[in-house]
């Protein structure tokens, strides 16, 4: 194995971590590899980036394995990064595809996926009070974005909630964790206490629920995906999980703490967002410009779902309310009582 090999030794037998490179600011993905019958990945990199599909092919000729002895991939979540390659390798070698039924319009390229999420997502910035030109700028990031998705490839497998995943010679259990993505489905080993938790923990980003709109007609038919991922965060920190395999950057072996940490800061961020109301009422837009004044392009879209996520937060728990002009919609502080 040489330097340019992507391969790490986890702490669990017969599962190795593979770090692939990404053409997105978030920078490399880490797959997992599980030995066993069948040979199975979990998560696997962007399409049309070679870079991703060379460093994979190396790791795999690194441990002994051909590529086409893949028998299965494992996707914890829609997002480009791991689930992009999946319609490339699942036609060169065969391998079946495990995933939640929220994943499927993304890996089986459903015709009008992109057009459902664009007007969506349209209807949703404008009522947010977004200008045009940006609406137009985040647009084209989706576009470009979309050209990491894979070929069309058959869901093979549904996994729900507490199904079995037989991975490096024991028994996997499915937990369903929305919240960064409605369909984030994690492997967990209850013996050994070790979560592959995808984008659902990381250890230096902290995740960010992202606004989804394709199976809503209206904005205000959105899920609410912060309020899920806290919810979801309250729970893993009550299961005792002894080591996080992530899908970026570290693995991490201080759960518990760094969810305390994770709660504390969207408690923060909330009590700062709501600060902004001092002056009157405003528009997503507004309060997102400023506590972002200088966010790159490319992560306004992501900008914007942790403001309107707060909102959600705040609303919830009465302290905000929104209301619309002309299409428009205007958040108001509520006075404590």
């Amino acid at each position: 194995m040489n330097e340019t090999e992507p391969i790490t030794e986890t702490q669990v037998p017969h599962l190795y971590r593979i770090e692939l490179p990404t053409p997105f600011p978030v920078g490399n993905v880490n797959c997992y590899l599980a030995e066993g019958k069948p040979l199975t990945l979990i998560d696997c990199g962007p399409d049309s980036f070679e870079p991703a599909y060379r460093k994979l092919t190396a790791a795999f000729e690194a441990l002994g394995y051909d590529l086409g002895e893949l028998g299965r991939i494992v996707i914890t979540h829609h997002h480009a990064d791991h689930s992009g390659m999946a319609g490339r390798l699942a036609a060169e070698t065969g391998a079946e595809i495990w995933t939640h039924e929220y994943n499927v319009p993304w890996l089986d390229r459903d015709g009008d996926l992109w057009g459902r999420r664009t007007r969506f997502m349209t209807a949703l910035w404008r009522q947010g009070g977004v200008p045009e030109q940006v609406i137009e700028r985040m647009l084209m990031v989706f576009e470009w974005v979309r050209q990491f998705y894979s070929r069309r490839c058959e869901v093979t497998h549904f996994l729900q909630e507490g199904d079995t995943i037989p991975l490096g010679g024991t028994v996997w259990k499915a937990l369903y964790l929305p919240g960064h993505t409605v369909g984030m489905i994690c492997p967990y080993q209850p013996e050994w206490r070790v979560l592959l938790s995808g984008d659902h923990l990381l250890k230096h980003i902290t995740s960010n629920a992202l606004i989804e709109g394709h199976d809503a007609r209206t904005p205000d038919e959105r899920r609410k995906p912060l309020l899920q991922y806290i919810e979801q965060l309250k729970r893993t920190a009550g299961m005792g999980i002894r080591l996080a395999l992530t899908g970026h950057g570290e693995p991490i072996e201080n759960v518990g703490d760094l969810i305390a940490e994770r709660l504390e800061f969207y408690r923060q961020r909330a009590d700062e967002i709501l600060s902004a109301f001092e002056d009157g009422p405003h528009t997503l837009y507004e309060v997102t410009m400023r506590l972002f004044p200088h966010v790159p392009e490319p992560e306004t879209f992501m900008a914007i779902s942790e403001v309107l996520g707060h909102f959600d937060l705040l609303e919830s728990e009465g302290r905000l309310r929104r209301e619309l002009r002309d299409g428009v919609a205007y958040w108001h502080k509520i006075p404590e009582a």
